[in-house]
């Protein structure tokens, strides 16, 4: 269970895009709990890999708008990890199929 004590304090606005800094126990947490969200929801263990490896790079790298401590830490990672599912589901599906030269 992630309490509030080790996550980041975030006194900013909501929108902005900042590198989440955090020590190594929490970042632990985070990456356990991210994992089990996205393994609940895809069956591929490589897919499950790549979308918790996405997701982690971009809280570190600040790609995902900051956690708003006002609410529940895990609704707001279950959002994340919801929003980075679907991205990737639309961009595997916009891929034009590659001749295999047959055709």
């Amino acid at each position: 269970m992630i309490s509030h004590a080790h996550l980041p304090d975030v006194n900013r606005d909501r929108y902005a895009f900042e590198p989440i800094e955090c020590d190594d126990v929490a970042w632990d947490k985070i990456h356990k709990l991210t994992y089990v969200m996205v393994k609940r929801r895809l069956s591929d263990s490589q897919c499950i890999e790549d979308v918790t490896s996405d997701i982690m790079l971009d809280l570190v790298d600040g790609g995902i708008k900051l956690y708003n401590p006002s609410g529940k830490f895990k609704t707001w990672l279950s959002v994340v990890v919801r929003n980075k599912i679907i991205s990737r589901r639309r961009k595997l599906n916009s891929r034009p199929l590659v001749s295999n030269g047959l055709s």
